[in-house]
């Protein structure tokens, strides 16, 4: 495994792999004999994927002994839904054992402005670090870290793809002085893993021990609350300024305008709502501008809200956030 870019010695590196489903089966102990430290696995993405084999690698890269992580592919259109798919990732890795710090994997930006991809990674992270009281990591490539990127992402740990052979750091990177982890090629070959599989360096800036100071001490992730008459999921989560988002996700709510009094719901702690918005369910004969006559707002503000593209695709159960 080459170094290709040029270290200090006071640098001390891992050396590192990450893998998904696309590893298929992996021994993981022949892996840490050939001189592998760490593994980032893939947890899931968009929302609602689970990586087939999240669970399986996860158990047998600790059982190994690995220094393990978890990074997530994000594919949000909107803000709200990066917040969404910040909570899934979080709902995923929550209560296991992980010795680095989780990553945000956001490099399919479906023709964004560069001012929505930032809006859109930011409110990922925030989310993340909100719910995980860790900082995260972003994966990016050179390109993209030179030319969308703004310094609002600085405070986040460079995890930087390039696969040029440089000799040093990318001079046209500005928001980023160096990187923590340093993935170098796409067709490395390991033993334990059939075909290809990223290669990567990772700094000790990737391990929890390394935890800002701000990171609180663990306590209970959340409270439980029996629903009394006239509840609704918006009253319960502006009553605990708790995101409506999270209350669905940890409780596996199915409908989110079907909850019963004498119901027990866990409630999260530590979770600013995500917003400021009522829940409704499209019923036969609905359409966006009848609704927002309805709830007094516009068509434009729904869509938006919900990352709607075509206005006139609704479905009947489809629950819509409408704004106040």
């Amino acid at each position: 495994m080459t170094n290709h870019i040029i270290m200090t010695q006071a640098d001390e590196i891992y050396h590192g792999i990450d893998v998904s489903s696309y590893q298929g089966n992996i021994d993981f102990n022949s892996v840490k004999d050939s001189g592998i430290k760490a593994v980032y696995i893939k947890a899931g993405e968009g929302g609602t994927i689970t990586d087939p084999f999240f669970e399986r690698n996860y158990e047998k890269a600790t059982g190994a002994g690995l220094i393990v992580g978890f990074y997530y592919y994000v594919t949000a259109l909107n803000p709200n839904e990066a917040r969404v798919q910040a909570n899934d990732f979080y709902e995923l890795i929550r209560g296991k054992s992980f010795t680095a710090r989780p990553a945000m994997d956001y490099e399919n930006f479906n023709g964004l402005e560069r001012e929505d991809i930032n809006e859109i990674g930011m409110a990922f992270l925030k989310e993340l670090e909100n719910l995980s009281g860790i900082t995260p990591m972003i994966y990016t490539d050179a390109s993209v870290a030179e030319t969308i990127w703004t310094d609002a992402f600085s405070k986040y740990p460079l995890w930087l793809a390039d696969y040029s052979n440089r000799d040093e750091f990318p001079q046209g990177i500005t928001v980023w002085d160096t990187w923590t982890g340093y993935q170098y090629s796409d067709t490395g070959s390991v033993p334990g893993i059939t075909g290809n599989v990223d290669m990567n360096q990772f700094k000790e800036g990737i391990l929890l021990e390394q935890r800002d100071e701000n990171i609180p001490e663990e306590k209970p992730t959340a409270t439980e609350y029996i629903i009394k008459p006239g509840d609704t999921l918006t009253s319960i989560s502006k009553k605990f300024n708790v995101g409506i988002d999270a209350i669905i996700r940890l409780n596996g709510i199915q409908n989110p305008n079907r909850i019963y009094a004498g119901e027990v719901l866990k409630i999260p702690h530590s979770h600013p709502a995500a917003d400021e918005s009522i829940l409704y369910t499209v019923a036969a004969g609905d359409t966006l501008w009848e609704i927002a006559r309805r709830y007094r707002t516009n068509v434009p503000a729904i869509a938006k809200l919900n990352g709607i593209a075509d206005p006139n695709m609704l479905y009947i159960g489809q629950v819509l956030r409408i704004p106040n």
